[in-house]
């Protein structure tokens, strides 16, 4: 498969460096912008993914996500240390997917980001290599006609294999 684009507006450096690693180390490939008027100039790239934080130096992420569902109906994170109910329900109603309150856990972020990409079609439920394939909706490991029911730890496992050895 390959890498899916993720778009993030941040202003906060030290944040967004460790989303970065986290996002690449999951096979992501990651654009990120701290302004919105650096932002503007990035979209005319098109992107997989959108994690937009409301609050920034020169403008909210609520405008830049109801300007971005203009021309892509791919997925909108909000990603706020705002609380405020406003802002959670108005970044909603203008087109985000969901809304994630700083601090929060990279994990579940990961899995809302899998879960979305999935929805629209983006992400793949397998993998294949050769004559390997291994389901991840089925749970299952398969080669030629063999194949095997799994945990969800076994498909884990071989999921990072996969990915720290992909050939």
């Amino acid at each position: 498969m390959d890498e899916l684009k993720v778009f993030i507006l941040d202003d906060n450096l030290s944040f967004v460096n460790t989303l970065k690693k986290v996002l690449l180390s999951n096979g992501f490939e990651v654009c990120a912008c701290f302004n919105v008027s650096q932002a503007l100039q990035e979209l005319k790239t098109n992107y997989d993914f959108y994690l937009l934080d409301v609050i920034l130096p020169d403008g909210n992420g609520i405008e830049l996500c109801s300007y971005i569902r203009t021309f892509s109906n791919n997925p909108i994170i909000m990603i706020s240390s705002s609380t405020e109910e406003y802002n959670i329900i108005n970044s909603l109603s203008l087109g985000a997917d969901n809304y994630i309150e700083k601090p929060f856990r990279m994990n579940v972020l990961i899995a809302k980001m899998e879960a979305a990409l999935r929805r629209c079609g983006k992400l793949n439920n397998f993998v294949k290599f050769k004559d390997i394939i291994l389901d991840f909706q089925n749970q299952t490991f398969q080669h030629n006609e063999f194949k095997v029911d799994l945990t969800k730890t076994e498909i884990s496992i071989l999921n990072e294999l996969f990915k720290c050895y992909p050939n």
